[in-house]
């Protein structure tokens, strides 16, 4: 018997893992159980704002060190976009009113971060099967398509900003910044995670709007329920972290 390759035995193991967690979550919400929390204060905490500057620090660095020859301009504008969004999450942050501290502890994004991860898979692997036949290699993320015949410093690159900088600066400008932004404004949930979660997709390859926009519906969701972007940001690098898995080992079984 002809098994798939390791990477995607290891993204159905993820996805199947994921649906359990659905029914998990789906029989604790007919109880009217909480699935993610405590809640946090309705506040921004300084690490935010440490995070967020941070980010733009070190992705500025890193977009000024790449090489010229063999990195894509697009690549290097998406650093930079990072390092952009992240500085604004974390000016933002610093000068927010009524920094609290949060009474959540770090076990506590660290389940509701696991948990939110798996979350995100069967809706995500819906949305990528559903735009499959029409999925291109071209139309990939610019960040995977560097990891092709990549060195090892191109894949370090990649991990680090997808793992890392991408996770951080785009939680804390779409679930902090703007899904904050708009829930003090006095719009609803639902529209408020609707909205951020189409902008979100919309900015990145076209090919992945449906898979991108189910991502961030769950990552809003996870806001919404726990008041910390902690979560997400954990369940958007283990989200990232996995594609990049994928690709690795179903690369590395085709090259053998």
């Amino acid at each position: 018997m002809n098994l798939p390759p390791p990477g995607t035995l290891l993204v159905l193991l993820a996805v199947t893992c994921g649906l359990a967690a659905w029914v998990y979550a789906v029989f604790r919400g007919l109880r009217r159980e909480r699935v993610l929390g405590p809640p946090a204060r309705k506040s921004v905490a300084v690490w935010g704002a440490a995070a967020g500057v941070g980010v733009w620090v070190v992705a500025t660095l890193v977009a000024g060190l790449l090489p010229e020859d063999g990195v894509s301009p697009l690549v290097r504008s998406l650093l930079r976009a990072g390092a952009i969004a992240a500085g604004a999450a974390g000016v933002w942050a610093l000068a927010a009113p009524r920094i609290e501290p949060s009474p959540r502890s770090f076990v506590d994004d660290l389940r509701d971060g696991a948990m939110t991860f798996l979350l995100t898979l069967p809706p995500t692997a819906a949305a990528f099967l559903l735009t499959l036949p029409d999925r291109t290699v071209e139309g990939s993320n610019p960040l995977l398509l560097q990891l092709i015949d990549g060195s090892a410093g191109t894949w370090a690159l990649v991990c680090l900003s997808a793992v890392a900088f991408a996770p951080v600066g785009e939680e804390l400008l779409f679930r902090g910044l703007l899904l904050g932004s708009l829930r003090t404004a006095g719009l609803s949930a639902g529209p408020a995670i609707v909205g951020t979660a189409a902008l979100f997709a919309f900015l990145h390859q076209p090919q992945d709007w449906a898979a991108l926009f189910a991502l961030a519906c769950v990552l809003g969701w996870s806001r919404e329920r726990t008041g910390s972007v902690r979560p997400a940001i954990l369940a958007h690098a283990a989200f990232n972290a996995l594609m990049l898995a994928w690709v690795l080992l179903d690369g590395s079984a085709g090259a053998a």
